[in-house]
């Protein structure tokens, strides 16, 4: 494990048992948080499906692809999609009750 990234826990036993994968995350300087980049390298998302959303206020174009390519190349997952929600500029955001309500629609779409 990469030890640049904090540490989370995660309870590994139901995510051993999941084939589907949703990560949900905020984005930091263009990038999933942290956090998510430690649970993609713990080796959970290996020979799984997985669905990664992402929030933040820029556009998904923005995106450098490293981790994105990262859990299948290094790490023996399978990112099925990625679904960005931009909520706006800094100064005019979407509030995020709304943003939220987007995502939850998204994630049911995805789920099965």
């Amino acid at each position: 494990t990469d030890k640049s990234h904090p540490e989370i826990e995660f309870p590994e036993e139901d995510v051993n048992k999941a084939k589907k994968l949703i990560v949900v995350s905020p984005t930091w300087m263009f990038q999933p948080a942290p956090p998510v980049w430690s649970f993609v390298e713990s080796g959970a998302v290996k020979d799984k499906d997985m669905t990664m959303v992402t929030l933040g206020t820029t556009g998904a174009w923005q995106y450098d692809d490293t981790f994105f390519k990262s859990i299948g190349e290094q790490h023996g997952g399978r990112l099925q999609n990625h679904i960005h929600f931009a909520r706006g500029p800094h100064a005019w955001p979407t509030p995020i009750e709304s943003t939220l309500e987007e995502v939850q629609k998204k994630i049911a779409e995805v789920a099965f």
